[in-house]
């Protein structure tokens, strides 16, 4: 591993290639390419994440976050389990959607990652069209702590 990392940051020196990423490194891998890597910056993981998902948070979290890395969150809608709603979800849902109206589920869903941190992006799958035109409603507004915190619980 090591020595694939200083082959990619070789690669940042010369200008083939302008910023490193990694994908799927647990905290302890993710430490170690941080000190493998002298040179260059890696920028960005990609990790699951989602509200059913939240692993990360305790550990890869804070290193991405003093590392100034990005996470790019896949399976933001927890592979479809996230954009229905039912029991305390679907209140909770209910009433965000009070408050920000004409919001779908997936919306409220992909916006709790843009509401809550400042550093991870989620990144949804689109097979058409109108799910990506879907998937921009959950940018241009934002959940207040009360809203985050009582959809977090209503998953738990």
């Amino acid at each position: 591993m090591g020595e694939a990392l200083k082959a990619i940051e070789e690669q940042v020196k010369e200008g083939t290639v302008r910023y490193i990423g990694i994908s799927n490194f647990d905290a302890e891998l993710t430490k170690f390419a941080l000190s493998v890597v002298r040179d260059a910056r890696i920028v960005s993981t990609q990790m699951p994440f989602n509200l059913l998902n939240r692993k990360i948070e305790a550990d890869i979290l804070p290193i991405c976050r003093e590392n100034g890395m990005s996470v790019l969150a896949y399976y933001p809608l927890g592979h479809g389990r996230l954009v229905t709603s039912s029991g305390k979800f679907a209140e909770a849902v209910k009433k965000i959607q009070e408050d920000h109206p004409g919001k779908t589920v997936p919306q409220i869903v992909l916006n709790w990652f843009l509401s809550k941190f400042d550093n991870v992006y989620p990144i949804p799958r689109a097979s058409n069209p109108e799910h990506v035109r879907e998937n921009t409603g959950a940018m241009g507004w934002k959940m207040d702590e009360e809203e985050i915190k009582m959809l977090e619980q209503s998953v738990s």
